[in-house]
């Protein structure tokens, strides 16, 4: 019986953990406006002088177009179109800055396969990345930290979203910075995995023993213990404790625990993912439902 109580204690912990890591996908990328499905992709042509990068000329924006069209040409040239479009109206820096942090999201889901074969540095980098966008998150705009916030916005109208969102993500800010530096990156892992192709390999044995301690260790990790604490409340003081706790701290001990996984386990886990994909625990209405894609 104490066994049986253990067990059940461990997966009720895990499926608390599991919401966590749902919104910390959730949130990485609820400031992008998502469209249908993204265009068919041409050869690019080098990116000269465009009305956008004339107007947004900072380092960081020329570099995340530059690479847009390089990568995702048929993006690259809708983005400029609507900005154009947007120019000739009046439209100011901090409206263009919706355009481009939007630019890239609807392909998260087409590339996710191709991510998934860059090489293991390329995706430390993009969690390192969402750790520290995470708590500069949790440091200057923590209310959006909390399930109170993002329930309601996820369930806005994409013009809504903007709206709501264009305070945090204005040119130059703290916000735009981080989105167009992990759009740029993310991009570039995309780039990497065409050319690389990576075939990772099954996971193994020592594998799975890493994970389950790496489990092990996150369960008793100062965030996932609150998480813990939850389970002696009944089910509609857990959704309002959940409801308030800061969820980025909760990711944030999450990503570094992953991070500390072995570089081939790591490896292995993304090979894992992407034969994944398609068949139910991925797919692609999953990630739809997820704000991914």
């Amino acid at each position: 019986m104490a066994s049986y109580r253990y067990s059940r204690s461990v997966k009720s912990s895990e499926t608390l953990i599991f919401m966590g890591a749902v919104f910390l996908i959730g949130l990485v990328f609820i400031a992008i406006v998502f469209w249908p499905a993204p265009p068919r992709d041409t050869p690019a042509a080098v990116l000269g002088e465009t009305p956008l990068t004339l107007q947004l000329d900072d380092a960081e924006t020329v570099k995340y177009l530059s690479v847009l069209n390089r990568v995702r040409p048929g993006l690259s040239s809708e983005l400029h179109s609507l900005a154009e479009t947007a120019i000739a109206d009046g439209a100011s820096d901090d409206e263009l800055a919706l355009l481009v942090v939007g630019s890239y999201g609807r392909a998260v889901q087409a590339d996710f396969k191709t991510l998934m074969q860059a090489d293991v540095t390329r995706i430390e980098n993009l969690i390192n990345l969402t750790q520290n966008g995470l708590r500069m998150l949790s440091m200057h705009a923590p209310k959006y930290c909390q399930l109170s916030t993002l329930e309601p916005l996820q369930s806005k109208a994409p013009e809504q979203m903007a709206e709501e969102l264009a305070q945090a993500f204005k040119y130059e800010s703290r916000g735009y910075s981080w989105v167009v530096r992990f759009n740029t990156a993310t991009l570039e892992a995309v780039e990497n995995g065409r050319q690389a192709r990576n075939k990772y390999g099954r996971l193994t044995a020592a594998d799975e023993q890493a994970m389950q301690a790496l489990m092990m260790r996150l369960m008793t990790g100062p965030q996932a213990s609150k998480l813990m604490r939850l389970e002696s409340l009944s089910g509609p003081e857990q959704q309002r404790a959940m409801m308030t706790m800061n969820m980025c701290d909760i990711s944030i001990e999450g990503l570094v625990a992953l991070n500390e996984l072995p570089r081939e386990t790591k490896g292995r886990l993304m090979g894992e993912l992407r034969r994944e994909f398609g068949s139910g625990f991925l797919d692609p209405e999953m990630l739809g439902m997820l704000g991914i894609g």
